[in-house]
């Protein structure tokens, strides 16, 4: 009898060392289940978890069925809210950080990286950029203590967008 079970257990952990964790893949620390996503989407993650940390920060594009699989991504740097309705392969987004730091990214075409602070009253948020040029005015969507969207408000914001294709109302998620 005990050979038997021994026998078992061997052939289950020969079956589990050849299927287990292949069901689902890992993008920032979050666990996806293969079956959900495209062959275009898992190539792309072989490629994205087979660079460097630095490399990956440095990646300013995310498939969409990514983004639409979780509540907002959770990035090193801090939480990304995306444009989702852009065409542009890279999509506008915000990331905030803990520190009241924040990126805004606009365009694939614009070479201006939005570097800045942003603060939150009440149900406004405010970026405001390093070079002390431009300030972007979002209204803010939360869920308990979390910011859960953020809408562009064009009238507060400065007028240049860096060839950004979103306006008045864009909802960043």
């Amino acid at each position: 009898m005990k050979r038997w079970t021994a026998l078992l257990l061997a052939a289950a952990c020969v079956v589990c060392l050849a299927g287990c964790g292949k069901e689902t893949v890992v993008f920032q620390e979050k666990e996806f289940l293969k079956a959900e996503l495209s062959r275009e989407t898992l190539a792309w993650l072989e490629w994205y978890n087979g660079l460097s940390e630095e490399e990956q920060l440095a990646v300013d594009y995310v498939p969409a069925e990514l983004v639409g699989l979780q509540y907002s991504l959770a990035h090193p740097l801090g939480r990304v809210y995306m444009y989702r309705e852009s065409d542009s392969v890279v999509k506008p987004k915000v990331i905030l950080s803990e520190n009241n730091r924040c990126q805004f990214t606009f365009s694939a075409v614009s070479s201006y990286l939005g570097l800045g602070t942003y603060t939150v009253k009440g149900d406004t948020l405010v970026l405001h950029t390093d070079d002390g040029e431009y300030t972007y005015t979002f209204a803010v969507e939360t869920d308990g203590d979390s910011i859960r969207r953020l809408i562009f408000d064009a009238e507060n914001s400065s007028e240049f967008l860096h060839f950004g294709e979103f306006g008045d109302g864009a909802v960043f998620e």
